[in-house]
């Protein structure tokens, strides 16, 4: 899909894509959505890897250093899966809920040999919360009805400022195709 090539073997470099916004906004939907327009694709959830943690589990209430750690670890741990995924041919997606400024140091420190696409997915408080309640989630959504309202005015101020390094996408009034299609754009502009 892109027009970038890796020297050494002259195959395409498949691109990464980070996405970062407040529970329920369509991370995984729109991930989901955009590497099936690829040959090859992976999803990275950054809180399944999380998940896979079954003795020690260190929760984000309350957050603690621990907690820190285990953020850490799993980033980290995504990161280096689309270096491995990215290299074998597929694009990546990485699925997380982080500050733009840790995202960043993950792609300086981690991702330096990807091409990396950074964006926000960001939608109205009314919208993520919708979106939330529609979810099919193997758990209740609701719970996570507090923590998208306290993030949403955390991610509108990073988004407003946001560096050149991040698109940043309204979401409110957009099909997936749509937000599929802006995003595909910033790989290939002239598609």
């Amino acid at each position: 899909m892109t027009d970038e090539f890796d020297a050494a073997s002259q195959r395409p470099t498949p691109p990464v894509f980070i996405l970062t916004g407040v529970p329920g906004v369509g991370k995984s939907s729109v991930a989901r959505a955009l590497l099936s327009r690829f040959d090859k694709g992976l999803l990275v959830p950054v809180d399944d890897l999380r998940d896979w943690v079954v003795a020690g589990h260190a929760f984000p209430s309350p957050w603690t250093d621990e907690t820190s750690r285990q953020f850490a670890l799993a980033e980290q741990s995504a990161a280096d899966l689309a270096v491995r995924y990215a290299a074998a041919g597929f694009a990546v997606a990485i699925d997380h809920c982080q500050s733009l400024h840790i995202l960043d140091r993950l792609v300086e420190t981690r991702l330096q040999a990807c091409q990396v696409y950074r964006v926000g997915l960001h939608a109205s408080l009314e919208t993520a919360l919708a979106r939330n309640a529609d979810r099919d989630k193997p758990f209740d959504t609701s719970t996570l009805v507090g923590v998208i309202e306290y993030l949403h005015p955390i991610f509108e101020a990073e988004f407003a400022a946001a560096p050149d390094a991040w698109t940043v996408l309204q979401t409110d009034s957009e099909s997936l195709d749509a937000t599929t299609g802006r995003i595909l754009s910033l790989v290939c502009p002239d598609d």
